[in-house]
C-alpha cells in the first residue's frame, strides 16, 4: 500500500511491528497531505470487531 499511495501522490508509511506504532503515527500526522499508514498484521493476531470477506456491516464479528 505504501507503493500505491506513492504513486497516487500521498506519503505512504507502514507499521510493522508495535514499536513502529507511535513514531509512525507521529511522522502521519505531521505531514501536509494526504498519508496511508500500512498496518501489518500476522495473520494469528485476532483484529476484532472483523468484517468477513462477502458479509455485510451488520453481520460483524465481534468475538472469537
Amino acid at each position: 500500500f505504501v507503493k500505491l499511495a506513492e504513486a497516487y501522490g500521498a506519503t505512504g508509511m507502514r507499521i510493522e511491528n508495535t514499536g513502529d506504532v507511535k513514531p509512525v503515527l507521529e511522522a502521519a500526522l505531521a505531514v501536509c497531505g494526504p498519508v496511508v499508514v500500512d498496518c501489518r498484521i500476522s495473520e494469528d493476531e485476532n483484529v476484532l470487531p472483523i468484517i468477513p470477506p462477502g458479509l455485510t456491516v451488520d453481520q460483524i464479528v465481534t468475538d472469537m
